[in-house]
């Protein structure tokens, strides 16, 4: 009774089987602790380049916005007392800015433009416009391709309708 199950099975002829000895797999000549060290060396040399990217592009970013509120908020036309608000299409999304009913007429005509500048709309003569987006168009919201691109059909919107 004092025999175990390994016993027993010996003594009823199976042969007890050897043991495998842990082995670490090989990868051309490199065992695989190494390529591990080696693969997280090299994600981290990535890790170091992309945010040595990003922090470029940043520095890139910050120069270009610097260059563009210089050319802007000294000549921005936005007022306090503006009573009118022009919706247009921006980035997916509506957007809106306040203006006095002069430069609604204005920026109608595409004699006025808009300028986005860390997180503002800044109301800007044509000319100043065209120099921002020499720049960089994608601060500049395209306000005459939007009153072109209204295919009205069935339901036409009466031309003296004003949001």
């Amino acid at each position: 009774m004092g025999n175990s199950l390994r016993d027993q099975l010996i003594q009823a002829g199976f042969k007890p089987a050897r043991r495998r000895q842990k082995s670490v797999k090989k990868s051309d000549g490199i065992d695989l602790a190494k390529a591990y060290r080696l693969k997280a060396r090299e994600e981290g040399k990535g890790t170091a380049a992309s945010k040595q990217r990003r922090q470029k592009e940043d520095e890139r970013r910050r120069r270009l916005n610097a260059k563009i509120r210089a050319l802007v908020e000294p000549q921005a036309l936005n007022t306090a007392d503006a009573d009118r608000v022009r919706n247009f299409h921006d980035k997916g999304r509506i957007r809106m800015v306040r203006v006095t009913e002069a430069q609604l007429d204005a920026l109608n005509r595409g004699e006025l433009g808009l300028v986005y500048l860390s997180g503002r709309y800044f109301l800007l003569k044509r000319s100043v416009v065209d120099q921002v987006k020499a720049l960089s168009a994608e601060h500049v919201p395209d306000l005459a391709s939007q009153a072109s691109d209204h295919d009205d059909g069935e339901h036409p919107v009466p031309d003296d309708l004003v949001w």
